[in-house]
């Protein structure tokens, strides 16, 4: 799957999550991060991932599912920060986060 968002840091998703209330246990953060999300009508979602060797965060405002993802990193174009994740990333405040992309393998 090539997955395209804003990318933060651990402590970066549970303080946005905290300023509004919603407090984030260990090991159901995206359970409870997700389920606010849809209740509060954002769109998008969050995801758990490593990005460059790294644990962080994705505020996810693309998907597209692909199975092989060596066929990903050869012969399809990344996500680019467009107007709908630009107005996501403006509704949710997240205007010190970077936007990538990140093939991700699902088995």
């Amino acid at each position: 799957m090539l997955l395209g968002g804003y990318k933060c840091r651990p402590e970066q998703m549970q303080a946005w999550f905290s300023e509004r209330g919603v407090q984030l246990k260990e090991g159901f953060y995206m359970v409870l991060g997700n389920r606010y999300l849809r209740k509060e009508n954002f769109q998008c979602r969050i995801r758990s991932c490593d990005y460059e060797g790294q644990h962080c965060f994705l505020f996810l405002t693309h998907k597209m599912p692909i199975r092989d993802v060596v066929f990903i990193k050869d012969n399809v174009i990344p996500f680019e920060e467009d107007d709908q994740a630009r107005a996501i990333k403006k509704e949710m405040g997240l205007d010190d986060l970077d936007f990538v992309n990140l093939p991700v393998y699902i088995g």
